[in-house]
């Protein structure tokens, strides 16, 4: 409590958020390669319809040293620190966990219905404003798949172009790997 009652302040630590549980392997395990010493925490939403403990990913990433700890809030639970709400997760992440880099975003067990704002990812928009708030830097991963049969997911899914067209209404940095496509698209 002493460590995050009066905090603030990101200092202008990157947070990255993701829009698929599944983007947190590739995003720590390149974090690592280029940031061996550094520590990694991971802030699991609200947005997953399932624990912490159901996902194999986190214990394998803690088991390898890829991630260094884990936080949900909310009606999320199962992390190593639980929070209330987003603000109080980055605290923790920056105080008590030491994070050097901050991965929020969606747990296992994503809803979507089809709709254009019916799918948990919505609330990264709202990752992305507190981050934002607290004077951290925000960097989204996109949503990508050339591989997806589904058109509203192919290349640059819908769930990316709302957040990034609608609800995140100022600029923010995204990571996008170099594609003539892609380019394409995001000029």
């Amino acid at each position: 409590h002493e460590l995050l009652k009066d905090f603030d302040n990101l200092r202008g630590k990157a947070v990255v958020i993701i829009p698929l549980h599944s983007l947190l392997a590739p995003v720590l395990i390149t974090y690592k390669y280029f940031y061996r010493g550094k520590k990694a925490v991971y802030i699991m939403s609200e947005g997953g319809s399932l624990a912490l403990d159901f996902s194999e990913q986190v214990r394998e990433l803690e088991k390898r040293g890829y991630l260094d700890s884990t936080i949900t809030y909310g009606n999320a639970f199962g992390g190593e620190y639980e929070t209330v709400n987003i603000f109080t997760a980055l605290a923790a992440a920056d105080r008590a966990a030491g994070a050097d880099l901050i991965v929020a975003g969606i747990g296992p067990g994503i809803v979507g219905t089809s709709t254009k704002y019916g799918f948990s990812g919505v609330e990264n928009a709202f990752i992305e404003k507190a981050v934002r708030i607290l004077k951290g830097k925000s960097i989204i991963v996109p949503r990508i798949s050339f591989a997806e049969k589904r058109k509203r997911h192919s290349v640059l899914s819908h769930h990316t172009i709302t957040l990034l067209s609608e609800l995140i209404t100022d600029p923010v940095e995204i990571a996008v790997p170099d594609n003539p496509v892609l380019r394409k698209i995001c000029s």
